[in-house]
Parts: structure tokens; sequence; C-alpha cells
């Protein structure tokens, strides 16, 4: 049976440019007709898909101002509708941020 993981348990919400999530399948045989959706948290998108070999993908998601669980899940050719799961997070400045003046 097939499956794989995604290199990040977790990426932030409000970065519409995306954030690299690497997948790594077993048993998968994708390429570049392998689709990828995302359900579970609103306004996220798959800015830009990377197959790098059967078992080997690249994914930049593009996220809004939802959080939660993000599911991904493979088709199309060479899609075997595996999935697999992430956080989106609401992004928090870290402390130390906080304390910087500006000049």
């Amino acid at each position: 049976m097939a499956s794989f993981i995604a290199d990040h348990s977790e990426i932030h919400n409000g970065r519409p440019a995306g954030q690299a999530v690497d997948l790594r399948g077993t048993s998968t045989n994708w390429g570049q007709a392998t689709t990828f959706s995302l359900s579970g948290v609103a306004n996220t998108s798959v800015a830009t898909k990377i197959v790098n070999s059967a078992t080997s993908a690249r994914l930049v998601i593009a996220t809004g101002a939802g959080t939660g669980t993000l599911t991904i899940t493979d088709g199309g050719t060479g899609g075997t509708g595996a999935t697999a799961t992430l956080k989106v997070a609401a992004y928090r400045k870290p402390r130390w941020f906080a304390g910087l003046s500006r000049r």
C-alpha cells in the first residue's frame, strides 16, 4: 500500500507566497502528471509542484488566514489516493522581536 509523509509537521498561516514542504513516498509512482490536492484548511493552495522522482516531491503551499489540520492527497496519473497531514498554525512573532524599537 502506498503512503507518504511530509517533512514538516507544521507550517504558518498568512504566507501567500508559500512555504516549501518536501514529500517522501513509499510505493508511490509520482510523475509530472501527479496532482496533489489540499483540504481541511480554508484558503490554502499548491503554488508550485516539483516531482523529483517516483517517491520524492516538493510542494510550495500558499496559506491564507485559516488554521487547522491540512490534508495533502496525491491523485491523477501516478497518484494513489494516499494522504499526509500537517498543522497550519497562526504565526506568532518571537518574544525578542517585540522588544526591538524602531530608530
